[in-house]
């Protein structure tokens, strides 16, 4: 690499200046790298990871340096480790399920459970075999870390990496023997990203004493900073080709600015040697908040809220929450519904990564607990008149039924036009209402799961299929309707359909200020006992209940369980 003079150190100190803030972190990658992490904890160690043990490995990672094997390592020579009493047979299964990601083979687990027995290996030396095998560099290489300290290796990340050199500088897509052949040299070390600039700037393929001053610079721009130029800049490096600047210098001063090594080190490689790494120099680790403790009741929704994290000497360039070993989100803020989440505390995790790369993980618990249930009056029915068997109306108050009595909680329903849903604000019950509550129906049970049910049309009777509701059904439409920014729709008990009944009308039997689509016969959930072939459904015509067949196909009004 050619030497820059003093007089150009303060040329290149401006960019630094000026470039600073243009700082690239690859989030995926860095999110990758911490799973990578967290596996280890819940494979060797057997728990979830702490946030300080989680980020300073992660961290190392990230900086290169700690490689795949001496993170390994780590774990296995821990004190939390050995303490544990393990046996031959349960350390190479450990070995097989953390560094192979797989259950061992037959044939290799009695190899080395066989060395350690009679003494031929140690377990050292076990781990070693599997640290420096082929498996083992192949699962590095799908999180993009370097398997061992010399181990070429492989990732999208830094296969698009030399990709873009390719389109941006050459103009082409290269062939995968090209990006091979570079990916393995940045990957070892052997070559860094100043080498790869020099290698395509000044190929004869690019050509560069063809190209103007102007296209010259705009290459640089999108090949090192990967962005267009900013007027300012093109003009100050323009005025400096004037004075006599050559285009090896000028390459110099790129390749040696804050935005350059910022790029390359989002990949995880190095600008040129002895540049900074990610987590080098001066920078002030960002401050990760994840918010204070919750206590919720399953079935509602909660926000967890990252914006009071923050960076001293920076930005936060990314974000995502993690429960476990699943990632539940990438925004500085998340909202979860609860319906699905058992009845315990639930620990959610927070990790910010600064514009330097650097990560800072912190953990909000929330308590799930079981719904409050509240006793209430009914709801009025509607029903204002009183009859007997016959149909005929009674007056003198010898019939005390609904008509009679008149009495409970007068309804209370609100209407959502832009999304189509309508609120029971009583049972805090949410109902569909859009166009397809006119016209779309289901059966309840599919033809083939209806006749293995009853043992006919050549079916062996299993009376469990008389609940199996997977296929084409009722069941399936609600489970997969999306309405309102919900996906937890339901089939409504017979019950829950009932009591949006109106008796104090017919044809139909429903308030159509709020319910304005579709009338008709509605299914409910509620099988019929001793008839579990039947379902119980709502006439929305009479306000009546009856049942039917639960292979006959009717419409169908999907609820959710809401606010009231």
């Amino acid at each position: 690499m050619k030497t820059i003079q003093k007089s150009t150190l303060a040329l290149l100190a401006s960019l630094l200046l000026s470039t600073a803030s243009y700082a690239t972190v690859n989030c995926q990658q860095t999110q990758n790298v911490q799973s990578f992490v967290q596996r280890f904890y819940v494979k060797i160690l057997d728990r979830q990871p702490d946030n300080a043990g989680l980020d300073d490995w992660t961290n190392k990672l990230i900086a290169h340096e700690r490689t795949g094997a001496t993170l390994a390592e780590g774990f296995i020579f821990s004190g939390e480790y050995t303490g544990k009493v393990t046996n031959n047979e349960s350390y190479v299964t450990t070995l097989y399920k953390a560094f192979f990601n797989r259950e061992p083979d037959t044939e290799g687990f009695n190899g080395w459970v066989g060395d350690l027995n009679d003494g031929s290996k140690d377990r050292a030396q076990v781990l070693h075999g599997f640290l420096y095998s082929g498996e083992f560099k192949n699962l590095s290489d799908s999180y993009g870390i370097q398997a061992y300290d010399g181990a070429p290796f492989t990732s999208p990340d830094l296969d698009a990496f030399v990709t873009g050199f390719y389109q941006v500088v050459l103009g082409r897509t290269p062939a995968p023997t090209e990006v091979a052949y570079w990916t393995a040299k940045l990957s070892t070390g052997e070559s860094t990203g100043s080498d790869i600039a020099h290698g395509f700037v000044f190929s004869g393929e690019y050509n560069e004493g063809s190209k103007s001053d102007t296209a010259f610079l705009t290459t640089l721009y999108q090949a090192f900073f990967n962005r267009a130029a900013d007027t300012d800049g093109m003009n100050y490096w323009l005025a400096k080709i004037a004075e006599g600047m050559d285009r090896v210098t000028l390459l110099e001063n790129f390749l040696q600015s804050a935005e350059f090594v910022n790029l390359t080190n989002s990949y995880g490689i190095l600008a040129y040697p002895g540049a900074p790494t990610a987590n080098t120099g001066d920078n002030v680790a960002p401050v990760a908040n994840a918010g204070s403790d919750q206590s919720i009741e399953q079935g509602t929704q909660v926000t967890l809220d990252g914006s009071l994290s923050q960076d001293s000497d920076g930005n936060i360039a990314c974000y995502w929450w993690r429960e476990g070993s699943d990632i539940l989100g990438d925004n500085k803020t998340l909202t979860l519904p609860t319906n699905e989440l058992s009845i315990a505390p639930h620990t959610t995790t927070l990790t910010v990564v600064d514009d330097k790369g650097v990560t800072k993980s912190d953990s909000v618990v929330l308590t799930i607990e079981i719904p409050t249930v509240t006793t209430q009056a009914p709801k009025q029915t509607g029903q204002i008149k009183s009859y007997d068997a016959s149909g005929t109306e009674v007056t003198d108050g010898s019939i005390k039924d609904d008509g009679f009595y008149q009495k409970g909680i007068e309804p209370s329903y609100t209407r959502d036009d832009a999304n189509n849903i309508v609120t029971d604000h009583i049972t805090g019950l949410q109902w569909q209402d859009d166009a397809n509550v006119s016209t779309v129906t289901k059966p309840w049970l599919t033809q083939t799961n209806y006749d293995i049910c009853r043992g006919q049309n050549g079916q062996t009777q299993d009376t469990s299929k008389c609940t199996d509701t997977s296929g084409d059904t009722a069941v399936t439409y609600c489970s997969s309707l999306s309405l309102g920014g919900f996906t937890d729709w339901r089939l409504p008990s017979i019950d829950e359909l009932m009591y949006i009944a109106d008796r104090s009308k017919a044809n139909p039997a429903i308030d159509t200020s709020y319910f304005v689509n579709g009338v008709s016969i509605r299914w409910s959930s509620t099988s019929v006992v001793g008839y579990e072939y039947g379902a119980w459904i709502v006439s929305f015509g009479s306000g009546s209940v009856i049942w039917y067949n639960k292979s006959g196909s009717y419409r169908l009004r999907c609820v959710r369980d809401g606010q009231p």
